[in-house]
């Protein structure tokens, strides 16, 4: 078996777009060509299709609504919290992605080099912001990667590349009554390279996250509340339970904790562009996050938050049944703690 044609499958598998469900394009034959360096080995991407650009028609999909449980209800006085953006809404959010992947297959381990990525974008809540789910509107205004002497020049080069194409797109996202964010859609480019399609893949995940629940009863300082929903985490279909915690609030600025948990079961999933399958035998995700939310905007104000993922997939490849164990670490930035808005 040529270990290098595993790489590029696995990288492409099971790294930050990892596999999807839906049914793919006929396989083609596996790569005899290794790569010159493990650092020649392209930068995970995402499933054919990807982040690409979606028609006007296209609808956004319905989600398993959350289920939100209040623990404790916090210090007095207490007070109604929640999204209140009015429609036309603007904010300027600048985003910073910072990513890990490591992978064992079999008894060999490669690593690729952690890449960074900025996006400054203008948020805008639709005029339907009021409505029932409400909607917001991004353009990206720059996307950039950041300076790391670890990543090797020829990959740099693909993802400054891959960058280009990013400032001007526009995207949007519904948030329900609860404040969950399920969906992003992002229009990139029918034709956009693989290395755009898994930047964007960054962007959606980091957007996914800016959204918070808020219980619809009254709470004050030292307030916890749990949220559990079934996800798409990247095609796997998942579990995910947030626990939020109030530390301060402050008129319309609230400062909260949050610890997030996923775990998934055994389940088929599509390699990327295959008729074939995978078998995931093994998915949990744990993070943590500090989040500053000014409730009159669209987005939090500060937010930081890390999240390490954790899979293990079983496939057959050229006659031979492989296992592969992957663990994804990111990072997401937005603002300075104690900064202003803009």
């Amino acid at each position: 078996m040529r270990w290098s044609t595993v790489f590029l499958f696995l990288l492409s598998t099971m790294a930050l777009a990892g596999c999807k469900k839906e049914p793919g394009p006929t396989e083609d034959a596996p790569s005899t060509t290794a790569p010159e360096t493990a650092h020649d080995v392209d930068e995970p991407t995402t499933a054919p299709g990807e982040g690409r650009a979606e028609s006007e028609g296209s609808q956004f999909s319905k989600a398993t609504p959350a289920v939100l449980e209040v623990l404790e209800r916090g210090e007095e006085p207490r007070r109604t919290l929640g999204w209140s953006a009015e429609p036309g809404v603007k904010q300027i959010l600048k985003i910073t992605v910072d990513t890990e992947f490591e992978a064992l297959i079999g008894i060999l381990n490669t690593k690729q080099a952690p890449r960074s990525e900025m996006f400054e974008l203008t948020l805008e809540t639709d005029e339907s912001a009021l409505d029932e789910p409400r909607f917001v509107s991004f353009t990206i205004n720059e996307a950039r990667v950041l300076d790391s002497n670890e990543t090797p020049p020829k990959v740099r080069k693909k993802l400054e590349e891959a960058m280009g194409v990013l400032p001007g797109l526009q995207g949007r996202y519904p948030v329900d009554s609860l404040g969950t964010l399920e969906e992003v859609v992002l229009n990139l480019p029918l034709d956009a390279s693989r290395e755009a399609q898994s930047i964007a893949s960054d962007l959606k995940w980091a957007l996914r996250q800016l959204a918070v629940a808020f219980p619809a009863e009254p709470v004050g300082p030292g307030a916890t509340w749990t949220v559990g929903h079934r996800i798409d985490q990247n095609g796997i279909d998942a579990n995910e339970v947030s626990t939020l915690k109030i530390t301060k609030v402050h008129r319309q600025l609230v400062t909260m904790e949050r610890d997030v948990q996923q775990t998934a079961e055994p389940q088929t999933v599509r390699k990327p562009g295959s008729a074939s399958n995978a078998e995931l035998t093994k998915f949990t995700a744990q993070g943590g996050s500090k989040i500053v939310w000014e409730l009159t905007k669209p987005a939090p104000r500060f937010m930081k938050m890390t999240l390490t993922e954790n899979k293990r997939l079983h496939w057959e490849f050229q006659g031979q049944r492989v296992m592969a164990e992957a663990v994804t670490k990111r990072a997401l930035r937005i603002g300075r703690e104690g900064s202003d808005s803009r």
